[in-house]
């Protein structure tokens, strides 16, 4: 309805040449006021115009597209994220996913579950697999780690992982350079070949320090047959002296067998894991814990399993009172002080499995101290039984 006309003046177009509005602030509050008094119909149709004129502010953000560069950005982000934690690939198609994306960027789409398996992936892998060879190929020496395990559903895999001082960046670190479905029996020539492929792959063979598996016969001679320095897993070798001393114990095997059907029952039943439940706040406490099983391939789980059962001691006397099954019965005081001692027993080799799994710094160097120290202590701790 107005025109500019310079000089902080504006002139109106409708009763033009008659009014004249100074604005020497630049301000249309005046340019408002008489549009409003003078020509109130003309100034309704105006805004009815520029409105259906005028985008809105969403509008606008809706109709600017996400530039090249950062969809590919995204893209890579959200194919990094996929890989580092480990997320399936149907998760571009969770709505509460795409929601958070939306919200923070509503232009960038998402890319298909075909473009990132036929696509990103591949690359990220190439190029992932290009960084740590080239990193390698300068690297003086290497040592590796292997092991071979059974998954849930039967199927056997192996994996290898890399320990070398990047000349790079300075540092100590730790690659995973395979990880393979094992088919066919683990014979010491299968796990030869599979080794060798996969060190020839990343061109680490002839600079392979040393070797690290378990104690098996299979991979004890395939490692020989290498001939390539190898050791004994430390870690490894701690469990299997836990498994035997509690196997050769009739006392701690039948109370290790009597805290796992606890532990099983509130695992299998939702009954069960209610009604403990129900016992821990009957008991005054205020965070309410899960038990934890032992699981004999898993380091250290004897231990989270006797430390969990003897926190939650009030709770599961009363449980064992309060649930009506045949399969557990009652704790008594002797057994409760043979929970506590066994805890305080595997607690050390808690504390050395967790020094020797780093993977930051070497760690061969500390298996004899350790290992004095660990003498050194269950010395003393059967002194002390011998004296009571």
């Amino acid at each position: 309805m107005f025109q500019n006309i310079g000089g902080g003046r504006a002139k109106c177009r409708v009763c033009q040449p008659e009014i004249i509005l100074k604005t020497p602030d630049g301000s249309t509050s005046a340019l408002h006021r008489h549009a409003l008094v003078k020509h109130k119909k003309e100034y309704e149709r105006s805004k009815t115009v520029e409105s259906t004129l005028q985008p809105t502010l969403q509008q606008f953000i809706q109709k600017k597209a996400v530039s090249a560069t950062k969809k590919i950005a995204l893209d890579k982000a959200v194919v990094e994220m996929i890989c580092i934690d480990l997320e399936p690939i149907s998760v571009v198609q969770k709505k509460g996913f795409a929601k958070v994306l939306q919200t923070s960027e509503p232009n960038y789409k998402l890319p298909s579950r075909q473009y990132i398996t036929e696509k990103l992936l591949p690359d990220l892998y190439n190029k992932t697999m290009s960084e740590i060879k080239a990193a390698l190929q300068i690297s003086h020496a290497i040592a590796l780690t292997t092991d071979l395990w059974t998954s849930c559903t039967t199927n056997s895999y192996m994996g290898l992982t890399g320990h070398f001082f990047n000349e790079t960046t300075k540092e100590l670190e730790c690659k995973t350079l395979s990880c393979i479905e094992f088919d066919g029996r683990h014979t010491a020539a299968a796990l030869k070949a599979r080794l060798l492929e996969a060190s020839n792959d990343f061109g680490v063979t002839d600079k392979t320090s040393a070797i690290v598996a378990d104690g098996a016969a299979n991979i004890k001679k395939a490692l020989n047959d290498m001939n390539v320095p190898h050791f004994a897993c430390f870690a490894h070798v701690l469990n299997l002296v836990v498994t035997h001393a509690v196997e050769s114990t009739e006392l701690l095997t039948e109370l290790r067998a009597k805290v796992s059907k606890v532990v099983g029952l509130t695992k299998r039943s939702t009954t069960a894991s209610e009604v403990l439940t129900k016992c821990q706040k009957t008991v005054g406490m205020t965070s309410i814990l899960k038990l934890k099983q032992d699981v004999p391939t898993r380091w250290n789980s004897m231990y989270d399993m006797m430390a969990r059962f003897h926190q939650l001691k009030s709770a599961i006397n009363l449980f064992v009172a309060e649930y009506p099954s045949d399969s557990v019965s009652p704790f008594s005081p002797a057994e409760w002080k043979a929970i506590q001692a066994l805890e305080e027993v595997l607690k050390p080799l808690l504390s050395v499995t967790k020094e020797l799994s780093s993977e930051k710094y070497p760690s061969l160097s500390k298996v004899v101290p350790l290992t004095k120290s660990l003498m050194t202590f269950y010395r003393n701790q059967s002194q002390k039984v011998s004296s009571t």
